[in-house]
């Protein structure tokens, strides 16, 4: 009986949960190719289960032009065109049984539904082999199949593509495997003999479905049937075809002029009803297969005589028709063409590029060559040196000879992090900011996923300076592409490197700089000179003769405190509120010099200012740049942005430093650094605080008005800003603040590093501002190097040392790729011993399945160790116990029991920690028991150097003991101190540690062993555990969640509560000790709480379901965490830790807590985004995010779904002050949108 349908609300609850997405789903199940965007366009259309991207094939590979979400999980995905349109149309299936056909408009650049609806009916089973939804080639019909034994049938208009009511037809089949229209015979085509089957299907002008279906006796046959759209019914089809390969899976329908079907089976592809079939079906046309499962398939030439299929191991094939030119198929052949990612769909582009979308490893773009990619080139003959040529000839022919030959040719790859079957939290550097690696990908396309907020430097080379107070690049001469100076400044010095022949960093002089005072600013200007600015004067420096040809000094009395340039001006500060403004100007004897062209006092000390061009779009025009008259260009800025000592941000017009606006900066903070740059096209004025804050402003430079006002805290230091260069635009034309890429997103262009004790990257994607913490802890100043040698690099100073490297590209989230082979099924992190372990399974060549423990050193992930688990054993569980063995303090690695092996960690942090132990749970898998019934709980610890591995620095696995078990260990944990908590099967288990007196130990110590203290039984499966303190959250196979208490003194396990609602739970948490979360599998999640203080004993024996939610995402882990620190004196600093979880598409997301006040008023802004936000295909998103299973549905309580929320940032302005206006009078679009940004910042 189901309970709880309703609850209570969130007001007697307190459920107020938060869940966004933190990385978007990556796995590619449906793709397509079609004419969408425009007649001409080749479009890529991809479903990534919620989300649908839609690119442009072009010159430079695909092109993003839209990623959409969506509100359901696609089950089918079909583009198609009635005859009067010029472009395709795209048909979309949900697994909520939602449908709608899209079309995109490109004056507006946006999607236009066509049609939608629900095509879901009262009655019936849900298929057990997936929903088919497929659209006839004529443009007639689109058929569904979502129910045994019934098909779906939606009329269509097929020159308008107009859709009419649906309706139901009985199907005799009941278990049907795949379904598809067969093409209509083509006009002038050969028509097959008189009275044959396919004459008769010709001469009823009814769409022809084929059918592949099982028996009850498990035997596969092919069936036709025609639609008599008037009658709406089915009627039989002109022919079928019993007994095809018994693992036959797939049908391809062949278009015209041969039309038919392939049956792609395991063993056997058979072509069947072609022109001439007879009705019962007579021979086909075969081929052999090897035997494999086909998992996908993609059409190469219109006209049906070649496809491409991809297997389950990776395998890429083609498969060629060959026919007579006349309609008739004479034979099959299948040829390999090499390997990639496991696919689920593909889809061919052209030329030879093709697509492979994956589940279960990277999505690949791939071309396919006519000959072999990794055979060597004929060489021609050289007489002189014609010996070693031939003899290397021969080695590589000898090489290629022993592997196949590949036409694939791997051209882009897109990261997939799916499916996420276990993860790890890891806060190495213990600030509160996790990193996550999780087990992806499936058999060969297996691999551990780092996963870091922010982005890292790629460390190219480093030189010990201590002490740097500021670094700038340089070029020879201002036109040259490279550099090849840095200029370094230190307190009282200033030191350059240079580049020299051999492309090295060497100390290096310029005669003209003061090398013994503090630069204060430094750069190339556009006459051609270099200019050094410090506390005495302006120096201007010839770049040819490295000579001094211009100086300016101030006046007597005055020095120097603070400067900025351009390629043109220079403006400074010389105390007292005196600020003067210079330019570089050509002298009639020719060269140049620095002239003083205007100087103002202002009313308050200047703590920083700053005169970077601002590089708009072209046709943007002068007035967009600065002021009239003010000469603005990429050379020249039009105006100076001061911050002062008073907390004020003043803009001056030059040349004659004219007040053009002056805005308070609020508090008693001074600005220490001020910037205005362009990102994306669009002006804004930054001003870094002393307390770690930025203030931004959309800046109008025509007038110097400021808009926009945001706050955000980024450290708790002063902040100092400074432009760079990304990779994808450091050769673009000199200036330090270049022009921002229009649309370009995060990728390339200008960005602004903002040096604090938390050092972040601020850049523009989609034109909005992201923020991106930098992966490094101490970086004081950087400036972007773009040398011959370090090309598309940056200079990094910290404390004590300059560092070369590269940046990782600018994204929210940084993830990086461990290859490992085979497929990781759990990982652990053991803190003490700086060491992952992680479990894996293989298949050998032999067809034999192994398992085995990896250890990793959890910085470089660099395989230490591994040991192999029995034949036959599988891995179930891992776990780190995160201290020593009890009574082995001390004790030295003995020699290792089973099959271990020394990794090569010389160097590595595993190897400098102390002995390690892991503990693992398996289960020995017997074909024919239907419920394992033996396994094994081993405890295994890794020594540093031990035996075997001590002169190579390696270390060495041993098993400490090992305790068989009466079925699989779902489960192991350390618990309650020193226990080991353990599910087998329906059984909970609290292990204690037992040492045995005698000397079976290493070192002479006693043995140690696991006994059983105390059980509880009382699942069907006991698959999933979590602890807090003595309370433990079973996740059970089919009853939900239970409650278990440990009571350490009396040593029993007492069952608590449970959840009497029926649910098939996929992982577990605690929230906090009266509320636990869990995930089903159907894509929900729901909290339970225990009701401790109700009055009575069986309310107290029930777990109350307070919260639901649909996530569309299969969750397969839930672990406390989190990918970004929290600062001390954020609006959010006081939030409970969240709770991350990730699932098999590839999804990770975030599980909040919000206070009660803040969940009303998210709450408040759900509601008002679904009145203005209207769900591509008019899917509804309160339906979407419904509770919904196998017995009931209702509406999602307890959770707000932050992925809406946050969607307001990527509204039109008009968009938000419309939600903002359903919010109430009192709330602005700006402040609505700084809530939500904070808000989005704390959580991910």
């Amino acid at each position: 009986m189901e309970v709880d349908a309703s609850g209570p609300g969130v007001a007697n609850t307190g459920c107020c949960n938060y869940v966004v997405t933190a990385h978007k789903p990556t796995a590619v199940t449906h793709s397509v190719v079609a004419n969408f965007t425009g007649p001409n366009d080749i479009n890529l259309i991809t479903a990534c289960c919620t989300r649908l991207e839609i690119r442009t094939l072009g010159a430079q590979g695909l092109v993003a032009v839209l990623d959409v979400p969506i509100y359901g999980n696609v089950s089918s995905l079909q583009a198609f065109r009635p005859r009067d349109l010029q472009t395709d149309l795209l048909f979309i299936l949900t697994e909520k049984y939602k449908f709608c056909v899209l079309q995109y408009d490109s004056a507006k650049g946006q999607l236009v539904t066509r049609s939608n609806g629900d095509v879901a009916d009262r009655t019936g089973r849900p298929t057990d082999n997936g929903q088919l939804g497929f659209v006839d080639p004529a443009c007639r019909v689109i058929g569904l199949h979502l129910y045994d034994g019934m098909l779906k049938v939606i009329p269509m208009d097929e020159r308008t593509g107009a859709l009419s009511e649906a309706y139901n037809v009985r199907l005799e089949e009941l278990s049907v495997l795949d379904m598809v229209w067969l093409a209509p015979p083509s006009k002038g085509s050969a028509a097959g003999p008189s009275g044959s089957a396919s004459s008769a299907a010709a001469a009823s002008g009814r769409p022809l479905l084929c059918v592949l279906h099982q028996d009850p006796k498990g035997a596969r046959h092919v069936k036709t049937y025609e639609v008599a759209l008037a009658a709406k019914e089915l009627v039989e089809g002109p022919w079928q075809q019993q007994h095809v390969d018994a693992g036959a899976g797939l049908l391809i329908p062949v278009p015209a002029p041969l039309g038919g079907v392939v049956v792609v089976g395991e063993n056997v592809l058979s072509y069947c009803g072609g022109p001439g079939a007879s009705p019962g079906g007579g021979a086909p046309v075969s081929a052999p297969l090897r035997q494999t499962i086909v998992t996908a398939w993609c059409p190469v030439d219109p006209d049906g005589s070649r496809y491409l299929l991809g297997d389950r191991l990776g395998g890429l094939h083609l498969l060629v028709l060959a026919h007579d030119g006349a309609g008739r198929v004479s034979g099959l052949r299948v040829e390999p063409l090499g390997h990639t990612s496991t696919p689920s769909c593909l889809s061919y582009l052209d030329s030879g590029l093709t697509f492979v979308g994956s589940r279960s490893g990277d999505c690949q773009l791939v071309r396919i060559s006519p000959t072999p990619v990794n055979q060597p080139a004929p060489m021609e003959e050289d007489d002189e040196a014609g010996g070693d040529k031939a003899a290397a000839a021969a080695a590589a022919a000898a090489a290629a000879a022993a592997e196949p030959p590949s036409y694939v040719e791997l051209v882009e790859s897109f990261p997939n992090l799916g499916p996420i079957l276990d993860f790890v939290v890891m806060d190495l550097e213990r600030q509160g900011q996790g990193q996550l690696v999780t087990c992806s990908g499936v058999d060969g396309d297996g691999s551990l996923r780092v996963i870091r907020n922010g982005i890292g430097i790629n460390r190219q080379a480093t030189v010990e300076l201590a002490g740097i107070k500021g670094v700038w690049s340089l070029r020879s001469h201002y036109g040259d592409e490279h550099d090849t100076h840095l200029v370094l400044t230190f307190v009282g010095e200033t030191r350059l490197l240079a580049l020299n022949a051999e492309e090295e960093l060497d100390e290096a002089e310029i005669p003209g700089f003061d090398a013994g005072a503090q630069t204060l600013w430094c750069g190339n200007t556009a006459s051609d000179h270099l200019m050094q600015v410090t506390s005495s004067s302006v120096r201007l420096v010839d770049s040819s003769s490295l000579a001094l040809v211009s100086e300016w000094r101030p006046p007597a009395g005055f020095s120097i405190n603070v400067a900025a340039g351009s390629p043109t001006q220079v403006v400074v500060a010389t105390g007292g509120g005196h600020l003067v403004y210079l330019e570089v100007r050509p002298q009639p004897g020719g060269g140049a010099a620095v002239v003083e062209v205007a100087n103002v006092t202002l009313d308050s000390e200047v703590a920083c200012v700053d005169v970077s061009p601002l590089q708009l779009p072209a046709g943007a025009g002068s007035a967009a740049a600065g002021p009239p008259d003010s000469g603005s260009s990429s050379e020249r800025s039009g105006l100076v942005a001061v911050g002062r000592w008073d907390q004020t941000l003043q803009l001056l017009a030059v040349p004659g430093l004219t007040p053009l606006s002056s805005t308070p900066l609020g508090g008693e903070v001074i600005p220490r650094s001020v910037l205005c740059v362009a990102l994306e096209g669009l002006a804004y004025c930054m001003v870094g605080l002393g307390d770690g804050a930025l203030h931004t402003w959309r800046l109008e430079p025509a007038t110097g008005a400021l808009s926009d006002r945001k706050r955000v805290v980024l450290g708790t230091k002063p902040i100092t800003l400074r432009t760079f260069r990304t990779a994808a635009t450091a050769a673009a034309a000199g200036g330090d603040n270049g022009g921002a890429r229009v649309g370009g997103g995060g990728g390339g262009g200008v960005s602004v590093f903002a040096a604090s004790d938390r050092p972040t990257v601020v850049y523009s994607s989609n034109r909005k501002l992201l923020y991106s913490n930098l992966n490094e802890n101490d970086v004081a100043h950087l400036a972007s190097f773009h040398a011959a040698a370090f090309p598309h690099s940056l200079a990094v100073a910290s404390e004590a040392a300059l560092t070369i490297g590269t940046a990782d590209q600018l994204q929210k989230l940084h993830v990086r790729s461990v290859v490992l082979g085979e497929q990781p099924r759990r990982i652990a992190h053991h803190e003490a011993g700086r060491l992952l372990g992680v479990l894996t399974q293989r298949v050998d060549p032999d067809g034999e399945e192994r398992g085995q423990l990896r250890l990793l050193d959890d910085t470089t992930f660099d395989v230490v160790a591994s040991y192999g688990l029995a034949p036959g054993e599988m891995p179930c569980s891992l776990a780190a116990w995160p201290r020593g063995l009890p009574g082995s303090e001390g004790m030295a690695g003995g020699s290792a029991a089973g099959t271990s092996a020394a990794g090569a960690a010389t160097g590595s942090s595993a190897a400098a920690a102390g002995p390690a132990t892991f503990i693992v749970g398996t289960v020995l898998l017997r074909p024919d028991e239907p419920e394992p019934s033996r396994g094994r709980i081993l405890v295994l610890e890794y020594s540093p150097g031990g035996a075997g591995g001590a002169a190579a620095g390696g270390g060495a696995v041993r098993l400490v003991t090992e305790k068989e078990v009466k079925g699989a260990a779902y489960n192991v944990m350390p618990f309650a101190g020193d226990k080991i908590l353990a599910s087998v099967n329906n059984k909970v288990t609290v292990y204690r540690w037992v040492v045995r007196e005698g000397s079976g130990g290493p070192g002479g110590c006693g043995a140690h062993e696991l006994a059983s203290e105390c059980h509880h039984l009382g699942n069907v499966l006991a698959l999933y555990l979590a602890a807090r303190g003595g309370l433990v959250v079973v996740g059970d196979l089919m009853r939900s969640v239970s409650l278990l208490s440990y009571n350490a003194e009396q040593g029993v396990l007492e069952h608590r509560a449970a959840d009497y609602n029926s649910g098939w739970t996929t992982a577990v948490e605690v929230l906090d000790d009266d509320n636990y979360i869990a995930a089903d599998n159907h894509c929900n999640l729901y909290v339970v709480r225990r009701n401790a203080d109700s009055a009575t004993d069986e309310e107290r024996a029930r777990l109350q379901v307070v919260g639901e939610f649909h996530t569309g995402t299969f969750i397969n882990q839930m672990r406390n965490g989190s990918l970004v620190m929290r600062l001390p004196d954020s609006e959010h600093a006081g939030l409970p830790p969240p709770l991350l979880f990730a699932g098999t598409d590839g999804r990770l997301g975030v599980v909040a807590r919000l206070p009660a006040p803040l969940y009303e008023w998210a709450t408040k802004l759900q509601a008002a985004m679904r009145s203005v936000v209207r769900g591509v295909g008019g899917l509804d998103h309160e339906q979407w995010r419904a509770f919904a299973n196998d017995r009931r549905c209702g509406e999602a309580r307890g959770f707000v779904d932050g992925d809406l929320i946050e969607s307001l940032l990527d509204l039109p302005p008009e968009d938000v002050a419309r939600v903002a206006a359903v919010m109430g009078p009192e709330v602005t679009a700006e402040e609505l949108t700084r809530r939500v940004e904070d808000l989005a910042r704390a959580l991910h």
